[in-house]
């Protein structure tokens, strides 16, 4: 019990800070919309009412390949533990992770991060994700560990990470091709190999459905229609000439990455800090680049490392301290964003 406390008093700010998102989570009113209702929450209360048996629980896994939030949700279901508690937890172990990798790199690059630096990284986790989408960010920051394992050549552990990542949200599976890529390439080969693969994945919309409903299972197939083949809401803004929504999407998805690159990609390319898991997440953004709604969902991976490097490796600058600032603004956007909803 004692280890317990002195580890917590060492870690205090990577225990505390996932608090604050808890606690909101299991405080604010889900609008009927967000997929954490309509998802999760109608799914607990409907489970709570019927009866399960072996055959039941198949029947529902086997409707998705990422089946480990559905397990949750049963057991919380039939033990009478809300589902806020659930949320709670998930929420605490998601922002942990993402804090606990920038620790670690810290200390194995000999780097001394200041308390405020961990809040900054902080708003870099994405609100929407969060709050709502709950399983994505969940599963990104088991990636997250996976590299830190992969850094220690804990590859059991490793493994094990990238396949509870996986088992909570499929889309993660894209990491594992990507991880492969970048190691038995150079990076250019790989950078070419995924852009063909992004234009060949823009082939998928004008590919009879028909044909994929033969060739995949039938969750795998309702994943493919769902994110692929049907209209990408971010597009739709853009059809529609909604420029309010258009401008907050370049400033959540965009701008951090955009800065980065224009600022920092020479240091980047100089040394070889962090390269493999800045180029395991932009390898990623690069292959649904003309999906910019699933390019979304990566991206949040991407700013996360790339807050990591900038807080670690760049030195006192303009550049740094405008990133910061660009940082705190895009979280500010965020939040109006997300929570504009819930009060209006």
């Amino acid at each position: 019990m004692l280890g317990i406390l002195k580890s917590i008093q060492r870690n205090y700010i990577i225990c505390l800070l996932p608090i604050i998102y808890s606690l909101v989570i299991v405080c604010y009113p889900y609008p009927k919309e967000f997929d954490i209702n309509w998802r999760y929450v109608e799914f607990y209360n409907y489970i709570g009412s019927q009866p399960i048996n072996f055959e039941n629980v198949s029947v529902i896994l086997q409707q998705s390949p990422d089946f480990i939030f559905q397990i949750l949700i049963i057991l919380f279901a039939k033990l009478n533990i809300p589902i806020k508690v659930l949320f709670f937890i998930i929420t605490w172990v998601t922002v942990f992770n993402f804090l606990f990798a920038y620790k670690y790199y810290s200390k194995k690059f000999d780097v001394n991060a200041p308390i405020k630096s961990y809040i900054i990284v902080f708003c870099t986790i994405s609100v929407a994700a969060v709050f709502s989408g709950v399983r994505n960010i969940h599963a990104l920051s088991f990636i997250a560990i996976s590299m830190l394992l992969y850094r220690e050549k804990k590859f059991s552990l490793m493994l094990l990470s990238f396949l509870y990542a996986v088992g909570t949200h499929f889309s993660i599976s894209v990491y594992g091709l990507i991880f492969l890529l970048i190691n038995l390439f150079r990076l250019k080969t790989s950078f070419i190999i995924v852009t063909i693969l992004s234009l060949f994945l823009l082939v998928l919309n004008v590919m009879p459905i028909s044909l994929y409903e033969s060739l995949l299972s039938e969750s795998l197939f309702r994943k493919v229609k769902f994110y692929l083949m049907g209209e990408d809401i971010y597009l739709s803004y853009f059809k529609n000439f909604q420029w309010n929504s258009i401008f907050f999407i370049f400033i959540i998805n965009y701008s951090l990455l955009m800065n980065f690159l224009l600022f920092f990609y020479k240091d980047v390319r100089d040394n070889d800090k962090l390269n493999k898991e800045l180029a395991l997440a932009f390898l990623a953004c690069v292959l649904f680049l003309f999906y910019p709604n699933i390019y979304g969902r990566y991206y949040m991976l991407l700013v996360i490392y790339i807050t990591y490097y900038v807080l670690l490796f760049i030195k006192q600058s303009i550049f740094l301290e405008l990133y910061k600032m660009q940082v705190f603004f895009v979280y500010v956007v965020m939040l109006y964003v997300f929570f504009k909803p819930v009060f209006y």
